[in-house]
């Protein structure tokens, strides 16, 4: 069982004294009484649905985006969406964070000042992905960053991780609509996160390593979602070297993962793996 945290409270976390707050679970589903077709037979079932809030984030005093998300571990999505969007750098150009509701908000104040936010506000582009997604750089803005890793992997680790991540997705299993993406070694999982959008999942990620300053460079990243250029992007911000996924990736995703030095790779159940970029990573076989 994933050890969700759920968001319930108004809570301040000034991060020179410690992590951000984690959430307390209470149940990311909502259960509604639905019709059932089977053939010719109708019947009333119970089914679970996922939790869909929309979360206001403000940086420096400025509005900045409305994020529909799961509302679960919201300091780790606004920290990450803020760094795969050149908002922030590093955990050390952010002094302060407010979570409250009604509505839902995050405040975040940084040492970077307004200009910036402002700056980086006025160049919004619209975006592929689960309802709708904004990019706050434009295309000519886009900086490549390259990542170096000689991490290796067999695709004997590949299919018994995959097994595992789907032993542990109780929350797909309760609502068949969430997204995931799952931060792992050769042997683990280190971070589990789910959303409704897959944007959201990988910015949850990238939140995640920023805050606790996980090394990437010897991890791996499966996702739900298809990538498509800018979850590459997202990928490269964070310095993840290989990403699987359920979906074919996109053209353009392809060759900005050549270029970046990623290894993309694809696959629906494992039987059947397609690499598209840097195959040297992962190995045929055990090891």
């Amino acid at each position: 069982m994933i050890p969700y945290r759920y968001f319930s409270g108004v809570v301040q976390s000034k991060f020179e004294n410690g992590p951000p707050v984690k959430m307390i679970v209470k149940d990311l589903s909502r259960c509604f009484d639905t019709i059932l077709i089977d053939k010719s037979e109708k019947k009333c079932r119970p089914h679970h649905l996922i939790r869909e809030a929309s979360l206001d984030v403000d940086v420096d005093d400025i509005p900045v985006i409305s994020l529909l998300c799961l509302p679960v571990e919201l300091e780790y999505l606004a920290l990450g969406f803020l760094f795969t969007e050149g908002f922030i750098q590093s955990r050390r150009d952010v002094t302060s964070i407010r979570v409250s509701r009604n509505p839902l908000r995050i405040d975040i104040r940084t040492n970077r000042g307004e200009d910036l936010a402002r700056q980086i506000v006025a160049k919004r582009t619209i975006t592929s992905g689960c309802g709708r997604g904004i990019l706050f750089r434009n295309s000519g803005d886009w900086r490549k960053p390259v990542v170096q890793s000689d991490f290796r992997i067999s695709t004997t680790r590949l299919i018994e991780l995959w097994r595992r991540i789907g032993e542990n997705d109780d929350l797909y299993r309760k609502t068949r609509g969430v997204h995931s993406s799952v931060l792992c070694s050769r042997e683990t999982i280190e971070y589990f996160s789910p959303d409704i959008g897959r944007h959201n999942t990988i910015d949850r990620v990238a939140g995640k390593c920023l805050w606790d300053e996980i090394e990437v460079r010897e991890k791996l990243l499966f996702c739900t979602g298809r990538f498509s250029s800018e979850m590459v992007l997202k990928l490269g911000e964070i310095g993840i070297p290989v990403a699987v996924s359920r979906s074919t990736p996109t053209d353009i995703a392809v060759e900005m993962a050549q270029d970046m030095g990623i290894t993309l790779a694809s696959t629906k159940d494992m039987r059947k793996l397609v690499i598209y970029t840097h195959s040297d990573r992962i190995a045929n076989g055990t090891g």
